[in-house]
């Protein structure tokens, strides 16, 4: 008995003396060998995954797979992997390194904290592997996560990588699937990333036709990852043009706004031309007259403010031209009214150039009793408005 047994030592010893190495010794150099000394008895604590475990990832299986641990690692004369490890070796032949590999496994069965040995490191960055060929951002750059990741974490990353390739093309992506699916952008960001990295969205017809197809710039959802609306006054108007104030719609608002600046104006959002660009709002759409037709306005414009008997109309005016003109103003010899003050717009009155115009009363010194006696008094143009104003205005 004594004497098979000895044989059969000779060849278990035989059988694992072409391993060679210790994995103190660390990573074999391409195109070198191990070490003379034997692995093979293993040293005291070689279970210790800090033994085996770093051999391993130092030197490969291939000097593992014999008869003592099998050719395909499941098990010879002695341990198969799988005995400690249910998932290694990996079949990376049959796409454990694709997303329905690992990637399925890791979400179906607590990856975080299975795959969290020392293997791939309890914090998943690569454990005692020199090279960190085995932690997670070897291929996902941004993971493991950050713990503020769903809040601030991920739009800062985006942020800081000025695209968000490395998520789109990894887990995060369409095509996957689907009980593989992971959240999208879009499932919380309306917007994003629709469109966004196109070369011409920051073009007026890019971002302009995006925000104005989900209704605007507050249901767009910009403000998510474009913390302040403020950041659009870098392009639309370091005063304040977009986004709009509540109070924009006073002519002293978007009317001085737009006289300071038109071209700020004229953008896809309302068109080259005012007509509505993409908006759907257009300056005639509340000023029926406006934009002025530059070359026969200084000539038409009269006959938008009169009657078909040629009267001034004062409705007319008040509808089409008070709101950038300024209401009419009744005539005064003392008081008469400041052609460059009409509006807050600054636009001239029509006094500016018609300096007893539009007839509709004067304010000023009148006889009453005698032609000696004067007093202030308040008069409809005709008949004595006028026939006042021309008395007080003789010289």
């Amino acid at each position: 008995m004594p004497k098979y047994l000895f044989i059969f030592c000779l060849l278990l010893i035989s059988s694992c003396s072409s391993i060679r190495g210790t994995p103190d010794q660390g990573p074999v150099p391409p195109g070198g060998s191990l070490a003379p000394e034997a692995i093979f008895p293993h040293k005291a604590l070689w279970s210790d995954p800090a033994n085996h475990g770093k051999f391993v990832v130092d030197n490969g299986t291939k000097l593992c797979a014999g008869s003592c641990h099998g050719s395909d690692l499941n098990g010879g004369s002695g341990q198969s992997c799988k005995s400690c490890h249910s998932l290694y070796p990996h079949d990376v032949a049959s796409g454990w390194d694709k997303i329905d590999g690992h990637g399925k496994y890791f979400r179906e069965n607590n990856g975080e904290k299975v795959c969290a040995t020392v293997c791939h490191g309890g914090d998943l960055k690569g454990g005692y592997d020199p090279a960190v060929k085995k932690a997670c951002n070897k291929c996902h750059i941004s993971y493991p996560h950050t713990d503020d990741w769903t809040q601030s974490g991920h739009g800062v990353f985006v942020k800081s990588s000025a695209s968000y390739s490395e998520c789109s093309q990894m887990c995060h992506r369409s095509g996957v699937p689907e009980d593989l699916t992971l959240k999208l952008c879009a499932d919380c960001h309306p917007s994003y990333p629709e469109k966004h990295e196109d070369k011409d969205f920051t073009d007026d017809g890019g971002h302009g036709d995006l925000v104005n197809a989900n209704g605007g710039i507050d249901s767009s959802d910009c403000e998510s990852c474009h913390k302040d609306k403020k950041m659009c006054f870098n392009c639309h108007g370091s005063g304040g043009i977009y986004p709009h104030a509540d109070n924009w719609g006073g002519a002293g608002v978007h009317g001085v706004a737009y006289l300071k600046d038109r071209t700020l104006c004229q953008t896809a959002c309302h068109g080259k031309n005012l007509n509505g660009g993409i908006s759907s709002v257009a300056c005639n759409g509340c000023h029926k007259d406006y934009p002025h037709a530059a070359d026969s306005w200084p000539k038409a414009h009269g006959s938008h403010v009169l009657t078909s008997g040629g009267q001034f109309d004062q409705s007319l005016f008040d509808t089409s031209c008070a709101k950038c003109h300024g209401s009419v103003a009744k005539l005064s010899q003392l008081t008469k009214p400041d052609p460059t003050q009409a509006m807050p717009t600054g636009i001239a009155m029509c006094i500016s150039c018609h300096t007893n115009y539009p007839h509709v009363g004067y304010y000023g010194w009148s006889l009453i009793s005698s032609k000696y006696y004067y007093d202030y008094v308040d008069h409809t143009w005709a008949p004595d408005g006028h026939q006042d104003y021309l008395l007080s205005n003789i010289y």
